[in-house]
């Protein structure tokens, strides 16, 4: 089987050395406020110190087995999993299978996983499309930020809707073991036991093998800084002065 497997030391030097070839683009979080909680938690919780990311979508295999690297074309759907969503509800992932550093990473696991309504899958969708990789046409390869737009109210978005911290037990998002096939909370400053269950629904325990490094295990707060709205406001306010609204493309399966 092909894994995407990211040399996340590689993409760290690279985003070093073209800085100042990265792009910012708008994320307006109006009517995905789901899509916007899971990649605000994997931007200050999850990597912390990695906000960019590289458009990496010419090829369609590539993508499509990125999100199978993550879990997210699992049969049956995970948010059909008891104890994962709601049925009826899609499976968002981030970062995006659309770039270099979606997919599954080398700790074994994949990308953040959170239950969306399909209202919201479908926004999200016209957005990357029409405005984040579109308006102005962003090149493959092509370095970029997301400066998220419209946070108000949205947990680990805005602040003040973060009563909890990074604590992955009281977060509803989770990821996926591929080789165990087992989807799990996250375990990042979690103050119980996080929920585990295999590919089909059944209670599992984490695979003790594969569990992040101590270090993204031990208690920390939220890292705000790595939000650009909140790291560099004033970036965010001459953005939103063109901000864009998205429309409605039919969802991927």
């Amino acid at each position: 089987m092909y894994l995407n497997i990211v040399s996340w030391g590689a993409v760290i030097s690279l985003a070093v050395n073209v800085q100042a070839q990265v792009q910012q683009r708008n994320y307006n979080c109006n009517n995905q406020q789901r899509t916007c909680n899971n990649i605000c938690y994997w931007l200050t919780c999850v990597q912390p110190t990695i906000n960019t990311f590289t458009r990496d979508s010419g090829n369609a295999a590539t993508v499509r087995q990125r999100r199978v690297d993550c879990g997210v074309t699992h049969r049956p759907r995970p948010c059909t999993l008891p104890g994962l969503g709601v049925g009826g509800d899609w499976t968002d992932e981030f970062p995006f299978a659309s770039t270099l550093e979606g997919g599954r990473t080398p700790n074994g696991d994949g990308a953040a996983l959170l239950c969306t309504p399909s209202a919201e899958q479908r926004t999200q969708a016209a957005y990357l499309t029409n405005h984040i990789y579109g308006n102005p046409l962003m090149p493959q390869g092509t370095q970029f930020q997301l400066v998220m737009q419209n946070t108000g109210g949205i947990e680990y978005c805005d602040p003040a809707a973060t009563p909890n911290g990074c604590d992955g037990s009281l977060f509803d998002g989770f990821h996926y073991f591929n080789d165990d096939d087992i989807y799990c909370q996250w375990d990042i400053s979690a103050s119980s036991g996080v929920t585990c269950v295999d590919g089909q629904g059944n209670p599992a325990q984490p695979p003790a093998k594969k569990k992040r490094d101590m270090g993204m295990q031990e208690p920390r707060a939220a890292n705000w800084s790595n939000l650009l709205h909140i790291s560099d406001p004033e970036l965010a306010k001459r953005m939103k002065a063109d901000m864009p609204e998205s429309v409605a493309l039919p969802l991927e399966e």
